[in-house]
């Protein structure tokens, strides 16, 4: 589990490439009630009560399974947009929410990786500092997060909850109230109205039209979403120097083969260069003027 980590490309089946353009939306979640995310995998009983747990820097720690997100956000797509496609069905190859989050034969456009309680700055600094140490005294020292143990772990509390339904005595763990996370969402090959999509799925989890993890009919699982910034990057040769999306790059011959939506367009913004791409960053005023220019391009689709 790497937060950080390039994800892997996610294209539809069958399709030439992933497109030429990917967006990172970089975010903090912090919660507002007690929230319940197991483990992956978790089996009856205890196990399926206990909290989603990794390591992190040797330390324990608790993290928010980015399927769980992922699996919010399409949720909210597909009321959005009415998706009540069957596994396999025709209707899927046209279908925007299965084309955009995936669906049987399809594979989604969309990558959520973990969310960890601890910010891509504090992580960075941490490992500077341990690579000073590391160089003044010839050694390693471990990472030093504040309360980092097992039932505080990063500053996390895990609450213990006596008197689960069904779970007799033993009691269930939640992350409890006021803890942050931080996380991101990644869209490779998109179009404005993809990103728009996903921009409705974090507004809505953010006024609490939907919610994460278990217990949810106890008002559990209420979040708030700050998104912190947004990168846009796209092939150096792509378009004129300005940000261009798929729908603008793509010949029309693959417009028509791939279904591409026409574009409108989105805020011009200054890029730099990075190897063979061309990246544009956003702080989160700006990524809030992109998010709105996608959620209108949604709003626009016949």
């Amino acid at each position: 589990m790497n937060l950080w980590a390039e994800p892997a490309a996610a294209q539809s089946s069958g399709a030439a490439s992933a497109g030429p353009a990917r967006v990172r939306v970089r975010f903090s979640l912090r919660t507002s009630t007690p929230l319940r995310v197991g483990s992956p995998g978790a089996g009856a009983g205890w196990p399926e009560l206990r909290c989603a747990r990794t390591r992190l820097a040797g330390q324990p720690t608790v993290y928010l399974p980015g399927a769980s997100l992922r699996g919010a956000l399409r949720a909210v797509a597909a009321r959005r947009l009415g998706c009540r496609c069957v596994e396999g069905a025709p209707s899927q190859a046209s279908c925007l929410v299965c084309r955009t989050f995936g669906h049987g034969g399809l594979r989604g456009r969309v990558a959520v990786p973990d969310l960890l309680p601890v910010s891509p700055a504090e992580w960075l600094d941490a490992l500077e500092a341990q690579a000073r140490f590391g160089e003044a005294h010839g050694a390693e020292v471990p990472l030093d997060f504040e309360g980092a143990e097992l039932v505080r772990a990063n500053g996390v509390d895990l609450a213990l909850e006596p008197g689960v339904p069904g779970a007799g005595a033993v009691a269930g763990e939640v992350v409890p109230a006021w803890s942050t996370f931080w996380g991101e969402v990644v869209l490779q090959g998109y179009q404005a109205w993809q990103l728009g999509l996903l921009a409705l799925g974090l507004r809505a989890l953010d006024r609490g039209e939907a919610r994460l993890g278990g217990g949810r009919s106890r008002g559990r699982g209420r979040v708030t979403v700050r998104v912190q910034s947004l990168r846009h990057e796209q092939p150096l040769h792509a378009g004129d120097g300005a940000p261009r999306l798929w729908g603008e790059l793509a010949t029309p011959a693959e417009a028509a083969r791939l279904g591409l939506r026409a574009e409108r367009g989105m805020p011009e913004h200054a890029g730099y260069v990075v190897g063979l791409t061309r990246r544009f960053d956003l702080d989160a005023e700006a990524a809030a003027g992109w998010l709105d220019a996608a959620v209108a391009s949604l709003g626009a689709l016949p």
